[in-house]
């Protein structure tokens, strides 16, 4: 982990959790650009990599692209929502509808290097380097709490930036490098695969 936070130039390993009444980032990015919507880009039994939108003038503008790395198996009583998940369902709001309290318990907070694929999926932002979280998706209910997957965000400037995350989240520095850094580097992967989108144009989706 000392060499991959080296080389992105990323800050050191945290692990905090929010509390289950934050907003889901759908609801961040509605509130704070006035429409939601996300585009599954690629999803295997492994891993889903998605866009996060709003529309600008009918063109898609990523606020948060996200690589969800699922559990090798899936836990039988959230295999309904599972489904509705693969089938292009908000994870978060998914399991809202579901009756689960959904929080976040963070691995890491840093930055990535904007590469020029996702700087275009972004708008064309000019930002070097964006703001990224790693977490574990938790859900609670009926005094149950268990993890459904961990996810990696990285965030359109204009929507959070890394002093943004740190406000929000108040990381506790720990060492829990080795599992943040699997999946920062399943993330960058991704990240360099990103070719320049020919359409972005969409309607939204809630």
């Amino acid at each position: 982990m000392v060499i991959l936070s080296a080389l992105l130039g990323a800050t050191a390993p945290a692990l905090s959790e929010e509390s289950s009444g934050s907003l889901l980032n759908s609801e961040r990015i509605e509130q704070r650009f006035g429409s939601y919507g996300i585009k599954v880009m690629q999803q295997d039994e492994q891993v889903r990599v998605a866009s996060l939108y709003s529309l600008e003038s009918s063109i898609r503008v990523t606020r948060t692209f996200a690589v969800t790395r699922f559990p090798d198996s899936i836990d039988p009583r959230l295999a309904s929502q599972h489904e509705k998940i693969l089938s292009g369902g908000s994870i978060g709001a998914v399991f809202t509808d579901a009756g689960w309290e959904v929080s976040r318990r963070h691995l890491w907070l840093g930055e990535l290097p904007a590469t020029a694929g996702i700087r275009s999926m972004m708008g064309d932002t000019e930002s070097g380097r964006l703001a990224v979280n790693v977490f574990d998706l938790v859900l609670s209910r009926d005094g149950e709490r268990r993890v459904y997957a961990s996810i990696t965000e990285v965030h359109h400037p204009d929507h959070l930036t890394l002093s943004d995350l740190e406000q929000l989240y108040s990381p506790i520095a720990v060492d829990h490098g080795d599992r943040a850094a699997e999946l920062l580097m399943l993330t960058l992967n991704r990240v360099l695969q990103l070719q320049v989108p020919d359409d972005r144009g969409d309607s939204t989706s809630n």
